[in-house]
């Protein structure tokens, strides 16, 4: 159960709310001694909930959510803070943090500021990464099992039939995405339905899948690892599940293919 037990805002260093260029208003509510400045943040990580104007409903609780510093007025205040910093920040515009909640309303953000990761940070995640991908490409099994598809390597496991997979037919895939160490970060058994959507619509699976897909048919199985470039990029999931420059293995299966 998520524990929001450090986002208790009763009372705090600062009693008096802020005002924000843009009219929004915030206030500090805790700080530890933590050296690390948000100045040079590429990426900040952030735990923290969002409720209404009066506090009456809670619509979203997070863990670990990346925020870009780019994304909105919200950096005004976070450039000048440090990692273990807590804060309340009320925007009447449209939430910032979780834009899929599509909320037009005042929120009210109670956030605590976990960490960050600097430009340098991520150039070196990426090289981590290209040289994670080199060994990949020279080990025994994918030379053996593997055949590389645009700088993605798949391994067909089952063959189903001839029913090829074309732009504008109606797929159903069940998925399982796991990191390299086998952590599994997105699993569509563990919904409702397996996901069903339409072949070459945009932003419905990431693009190494769809790369995949375009050279499987009705019923295959397959293993695909795939490079940050074809998943997650620079930026890592939305949901902060995968970090960025993170290279991705699905397990992909194909129950139906549209007419």
């Amino acid at each position: 159960m998520l524990s929001i037990s450090f986002l208790v805002f009763s009372c705090g260093p600062n009693s008096e709310y802020r005002t924000t260029e843009s009219g929004d208003q915030w206030k500090l509510v805790s700080f530890t001694d933590s050296k690390e400045s948000l100045d040079s943040a590429a990426i900040v990580y952030m735990d923290g909930r969002i409720l209404s104007k009066d506090r009456s409903d809670t619509f979203s609780t997070f863990i670990n959510r990346p925020f870009f510093p780019e994304s909105s007025p919200l950096w005004t205040v976070l450039s000048n803070r440090f990692s273990g910093d807590s804060l309340e920040y009320i925007s009447a515009t449209n939430d910032f943090i979780k834009k899929e909640l599509h909320l037009q309303d005042t929120l009210v953000y109670q956030l605590r500021i976990d960490r960050i990761k600097t430009d340098s940070d991520l150039n070196d995640a990426r090289q981590v990464e290209l040289a994670v991908l080199d060994s990949i490409a020279r080990s025994e099994l994918v030379q053996k099992e593997f055949r590389e598809l645009d700088g993605i390597f798949m391994n067909i496991k089952e063959a189903g039939d001839t029913t090829a997979i074309m732009e504008g037919r109606e797929v159903v895939i069940h998925y399982r995405g796991t990191d390299l160490n086998g952590r599994v970060f997105d699993d569509s058994r563990r919904m409702d339905a397996p996901l069903r959507f339409v072949m070459g619509n945009e932003n419905q699976v990431i693009e190494g899948l769809e790369i995949a897909l375009y050279e499987m048919t009705k019923g295959d199985l397959a293993t695909l690892i795939i490079p940050s470039w074809y998943a997650f990029g620079s930026k890592g999931s939305a949901g902060g599940h995968v970090p960025p420059y993170s290279t991705v293995i699905y397990t992909v299966e194909v129950l139906e293919v549209g007419i």
